[in-house]
């Protein structure tokens, strides 16, 4: 299970204590703690995006035109995605679980980019 620093600082002040101490504290007193992951280390270049357009091209992939820092064009396997929904997206260059994400040549178009589920993004276990 993950905890987040962030969420035990909402019951305990812990803001001015060095993570690897609390890791320490939390093994000794209460469950083993397997590790620490600096979300900062594997994550960037993520941004809210917006759904401009929308083109099925075959049974599995979507071709999206995507507003962020400026517009991109990426495609998408996911069922539910939608013109005008609202989603995260990460730019190529960006960083998602430590893996770089660039253009990538899918369905016959380069998709410049990711857009991320719950899942891809470590938040929840929906990978739609």
């Amino acid at each position: 299970m993950k905890i987040s620093l962030k969420w035990i600082n909402d019951f305990v002040d812990i803001s001015n204590l060095d993570p690897y101490l609390i890791a320490e504290k939390l093994t000794i007193r209460t469950a083993e703690t397997e590790g620490i992951l600096a979300i900062k280390d594997n994550y960037s270049g993520i941004m809210s995006a917006h759904i401009k357009e929308i083109e099925k091209i075959n049974d599995e992939y979507f071709k999206c035109t995507v507003i962020a820092d400026k517009e991109y064009t990426v495609i998408s396997g996911a069922p539910n995605t939608k013109k005008n929904m609202n989603t995260f997206f990460v730019k190529p260059g960006g960083m998602v679980d430590g893996n770089t994400i660039g253009e990538r040549k899918m369905a016959g178009t380069i998709s410049q980019g990711m857009l991320l589920s719950g899942k891809e993004l470590g938040i929840n276990n929906d990978h739609s």
